[in-house]
């Protein structure tokens, strides 16, 4: 009586631990997605530094942006911030380096650079970025707002200081498709931003 109640336990309790196990491993979430901004076409330069000289900072980004997880907009008042759709690196760095190599394109120059900095440039330039929004709906509409200051190379004087509101429609209710949007929406941000300091070029 006694093996057959041990036997007994024994099936309950492998019964147990099999079903603890499956259940484990069936509530695992698959891994995330992975998406890169992309910067547009690339520009050659040789070795040598060339061009107008600019100093890129401060830059800021709003907080509710600066996570892993991709942002889109579900109503006016609600955010969703997707676990199953991330950024491949932290967006801050992506975006001041995609608004760097389009600004080294548009003005062929070599010579821009993260201010402050330990290394002290004689700068040409220098420009202010705070991205405040840059979210959208899936399948609907990516909303940047930026407000951005070119200062003269000192910093001491103010030359231009203008708020860019960019609309890029995504086409699709992906997430890639909306990453995309993101990075046009970027990259005309870029050239607004590029064509101010030539027009301060030619003044």
């Amino acid at each position: 009586m006694k093996l057959l109640q041990k036997r007994f336990v024994t099936l309950v309790l492998t019964f147990l631990v099999a079903w603890a196990v499956s259940g484990c491993l069936g509530a695992q979430k698959p891994p995330p997605d992975y998406y890169m901004l992309y910067p547009g076409p690339s520009t050659e330069f040789t070795g040598l530094e060339s061009g107008v000289t600019i100093g890129i900072g401060p830059f800021y980004l709003a907080p509710h942006l600066n996570r892993l997880q991709i942002v889109a907009r579900e109503s006016n008042t609600r955010l969703k911030m997707s676990e199953s759709h991330q950024w491949a690196a932290p967006l801050k760095d992506t975006i001041y380096n995609i608004i760097s190599v389009r600004l080294a394109a548009e003005l062929n120059t070599s010579r821009i650079y993260e201010v402050p900095s330990r290394q002290k440039r004689i700068l040409d330039y220098r420009v202010g970025i705070d991205i405040m929004q840059l979210v959208g709906e899936l399948g609907g509409d990516v909303k940047l707002v930026s407000r951005w200051v070119i200062t003269s190379g000192d910093g001491k004087k103010e030359l231009i200081s203008h708020t860019s509101r960019i609309v890029e429609p995504t086409g699709s209710d992906d997430y890639e498709a909306y990453v995309e949007a993101q990075s046009r929406a970027l990259i005309a941000l870029s050239k607004e931003i590029a064509d101010a300091i030539k027009a301060q070029m030619k003044a």
